[in-house]
């Protein structure tokens, strides 16, 4: 398993890390970074016991979102575009506060109009994002079986590379603004014609 990269060159160490949304995709993922070596880990869930396996492997935990809005990099796996829209945008949101994180990677399977929304906001706070919905349910990222196709300034890609390698087997740019979106829509569509033809 790839360790993952610094940011700007700074020790692994010194790099904060945010984790919101520690459903099985998200555990799986975030369980994957402390194995690889990741050490600065906070995360957030709105069911607070759902993060309970993460503290057990070493994650901190914090009781509100706004608490994440310091961490050099946040990642958001989340159920669905509204759920995407409140952590981010909301009272109390991940781009609502005083403060904002350097870089947002959002690995939720969400619409192109909600991404568009949260990546424009982001670029207001002078927070880069990227999309990077994986493809591969829990048991295949835990295996180191899933894959990620990422789209976003190329930049903020490089900047998370390292810890998207960690999470999957095959981490891929694609573009600069949704095209990730796209790509995992075909992906899905693609999943479901093969999976009707052999059935």
């Amino acid at each position: 398993m790839r360790a993952s990269t610094s940011m700007e060159g700074n020790a692994m160490s010194d790099i904060r890390i945010g984790w919101l949304g520690t459903g099985r995709l998200g555990t799986a993922m975030a369980t994957r970074l402390l194995k690889g070596g990741t050490t600065n880990l906070a995360v957030w869930n709105r069911t607070a016991s759902k993060a309970a396996a993460l503290v057990a492997a070493g994650a901190g935990q914090v009781d509100t979102i706004d608490e994440l809005t310091g961490c050099d990099v946040v990642f958001t796996t989340v159920m669905a575009s509204p759920d995407l829209l409140a952590v981010t945008l909301d009272p109390g949101g991940l781009l609502a506060g005083t403060t904002a994180p350097k870089l947002l990677v959002d690995c939720s399977t969400v619409s192109e109009d909600a991404a568009d929304r949260v990546r424009s906001a982001a670029a207001d706070r002078g927070t880069a994002m990227l999309s990077a919905p994986v493809s591969g349910n829990a048991t295949m990222v835990a295996a180191g079986r899933a894959a990620i196709v990422a789209s976003g300034p190329k930049e903020a890609f490089e900047a998370a590379r390292g810890y998207l390698e960690t999470i999957a087997a095959s981490v891929v740019h694609c573009g600069l603004n949704e095209e990730a979106r796209l790509v995992k829509l075909c992906h899905n569509l693609l999943l479901g014609i093969i999976t009707e033809a052999l059935a």
